[in-house]
């Protein structure tokens, strides 16, 4: 299995977003997700000032010290907090994914009747001034949710039958940023998987890429080959994920990808994971052809996957 040279589509949202062109960008972005189950987007409005802050935000985040990351630990009921070099395995068979990682989501307050439920609770913050992590950060997430719902509805308007099929699984969602670091590799030529091939488990994955790392490639479904995904500034990297390719039945696609890092220096991404409301139960729809039949609640088919793919101690 090789690679190839092949674009994945880039689409402009911004004929959706100012209601100039909605057809359009439906008709693009559910053909992406048919062939591709990827596509690349602009127009979409996120500050760039924003984006280049949440990369310095993860450099400094990264740069502290070992035992005060460990400090924030990842809670495996929440999903916040730090993630250690080699603590998952993202391709079975594979050594463990290099990588380490820091997730941030919604800070559920006690008061929320989710609070304690599968992947609601609070945030924990690094020993950083605000305004140079939490508040930045806080600002990301929350254009990155603006955006994802956006895109949401998109998706919805390209299904058979009415563009509401997903508003119960937006009611309440899950959906977090994370930020992650490759370490860089001793030689040039040298290869390492950072994250293994792999299926996301969730809706949709919007991943910023810091210009001029590359290492993100995708399975290209219909050649068998692997098609490198350029880095581009003010471009998020848009996939489906497990949940709605079993919720469609297979009609948007989630495709295999991985990172392979040749870096020599330290490389950095971020994705911000759109994974809908942990009650809605996921029923397959019968008038589409495809993939395999589901039906459980999206918090049971979180559960099974992070189950499958974080390292037991």
């Amino acid at each position: 299995m090789g690679s190839i040279e092949c674009e994945i589509p880039v689409i402009d949202i911004s004929p959706w977003l100012d209601g100039s062109g909605r057809d359009d960008v439906v008709d693009k972005i559910r053909g992406a997700c048919i062939t591709y189950g990827f596509f690349q987007l602009v127009g979409h409005g996120v500050p760039i000032a924003l984006q280049h802050e949440a990369f310095n935000c993860a450099k400094r985040f990264f740069s502290l010290p070992l035992e005060e990351k460990m400090a924030l630990a990842k809670d495996p009921w929440t999903g916040r907090g730090y993630e250690m070099s080699g603590s998952q395995a993202l391709q079975a068979g594979e050594t463990p994914d290099t990588k380490e990682a820091f997730r941030i989501g919604r800070d559920v307050p006690p008061d929320d009747p989710n609070y304690g439920t599968y992947l609601y609770g609070r945030n924990v913050w690094p020993n950083l001034p605000e305004n140079e992590f939490k508040i930045p950060m806080t600002e990301y997430r929350k254009h990155m949710l603006r955006l994802a719902t956006e895109i949401m509805k998109i998706l919805a308007c390209g299904m058979p039958g009415s563009a509401t099929i997903f508003d119960e699984f937006m009611s309440d969602p899950v959906a977090s940023v994370k930020l992650l670091h490759y370490p860089p590799q001793e030689k040039v030529g040298g290869a390492t998987l950072g994250a293994g091939a792999h299926k996301d488990f969730g809706a949709i994955t919007l991943l910023l890429q810091h210009p001029g790392q590359e290492g993100l490639e995708v399975l290209h479904p219909a050649q068998d080959s692997w098609i490198p995904v350029p880095t581009t500034e003010d471009t998020f990297v848009v996939n489906i994920g497990d949940v709605l390719n079993a919720w469609t039945n297979g009609h948007y696609r989630s495709v295999l990808h991985r990172v392979i890092n040749k870096d020599t220096s330290d490389r950095y991404s971020i994705p911000f994971f759109y994974d809908g409301t942990m009650s809605t139960m996921m029923t397959s729809i019968n008038d589409v052809s495809g993939g395999s039949r589901i039906e459980k609640t999206v918090g049971q088919h979180f559960q099974d996957s992070f189950g499958r793919a974080d390292l037991k101690a």
